[in-house]
């Protein structure tokens, strides 16, 4: 066996199917933030897409967080809610903190 074809046996025995119980957790976790910006921060517009390996699909068993990008409508005239509220608000409901 050569030294590529053990990184791939490696990489095809941690690859997270789309199927995985880490996979369905990961996208219940991002639709539960989605849901929570646009409900706290309505007039912000807030739009929440997945990012990382989890969008790329090349997430591995062995390692793997949640990229949550969002972004936002009139974000200077929300600046300090925006800064302040997804975190703290997210925090105290997913009791992450």
């Amino acid at each position: 066996m050569t030294a590529e074809e053990f990184l791939e046996n490696v990489l095809a025995e941690q690859a997270a199917e789309t199927d995985s119980d880490e996979h369905a957790d990961l996208i219940e976790e991002h639709d539960s933030i989605a849901t929570l910006l646009a409900r706290e921060l309505p007039d912000a517009s807030p739009g929440v897409e997945l990012g990382g390996s989890l969008a790329k699909g090349t997430m591995v068993r062995a390692s793997f967080d949640l990229d949550s990008i969002c972004y936002f409508d009139n974000a200077n005239r929300h600046r300090e809610r925006l800064w302040l509220s997804p975190h703290c608000v997210h925090a105290k409901q997913a009791s992450l903190f």
